[in-house]
């Protein structure tokens, strides 16, 4: 079930979507608050974002750059009326689609569906299998011996993208330049900081690494654990 939340500060368009979207099988939660949605982004397993604008929110413009920037989740960006300065503001900030307010649940629905079809399609179709570790673009999931892993859609990309290129170690230039957008300056440190939470879900780290090994001053390597 795609998890979607919803964070506008017009109580009514977001409860009247939020309804419309349970009714089409999403899992859905709300907020009002952008710094609440951003607390929570770190603690459940979001698919999408939908990201209310108003022509004075700066502080929804920098959630955007912030998110663009880590590629936590996607983010499409909801802005009342026909307002296209705003709209081409959000996409230039890192907004993936944009939609208008007041809502349309079928046009909201159908821009969810492409959009997650584009960025399933883009990590392609076979299952990787890596020792036990198994990934399926196709369905967006992953499994350890068995078990289901909980990832954020950048910790799968991540995951993906080390699994195409198993045993060959990819330089952190490589994973930011294959998976960050470039309207946005990314550094090391993000590369590093998503690589650290995906260690965490794989059940390692990097002093005691199991699937996931660096090699200093080169990048990242993933393959099985040694016999």
């Amino acid at each position: 079930m795609t998890h979607v939340m919803i964070t506008d500060r017009d109580d009514i368009a977001r409860q009247s979507l939020a309804e419309a979207l349970r009714t089409r099988d999403y899992r859905v939660t709300s907020t009002a608050r952008p710094g609440e949605a951003m607390s929570r982004l770190l603690d459940e397993q979001l698919d999408v974002l939908i990201l209310g604008m108003e022509p004075d929110d700066m502080g929804g413009l920098r959630l955007l750059r912030m998110l663009q920037t880590t590629g936590a989740v996607p983010v499409v960006a909801a802005v009342r009326g026909n307002n296209e300065p705003l709209m081409a503001r959000c996409l230039l900030s890192g907004a993936d689609d944009v939609v208008a307010k007041p809502f349309s649940p079928e046009l909201v629905h159908a821009r969810l569906t492409a959009l997650l079809r584009r960025l399933d399609g883009a990590a392609g179709t076979e299952v990787i299998r890596v020792g036990g570790l198994s990934v399926d673009p196709r369905s967006h999931t992953a499994t350890l011996e068995g078990s289901e892993l909980e990832l954020r859609p950048m910790e799968f990309r991540l995951l993906a993208y080390l699994a195409e290129h198993a045993n060959r170690v990819v330089s952190k230039d490589e994973l930011r330049s294959e998976l960050w957008d470039h309207t946005y300056p990314v550094t090391s440190k993000t590369v590093d900081v998503h690589l650290c939470w995906l260690r965490r879900r794989l059940g390692e780290s990097a002093s005691r690494p199991r699937y996931l090994r660096s090699v200093r001053g080169v990048g990242v390597k993933l393959c099985a654990p040694a016999a």
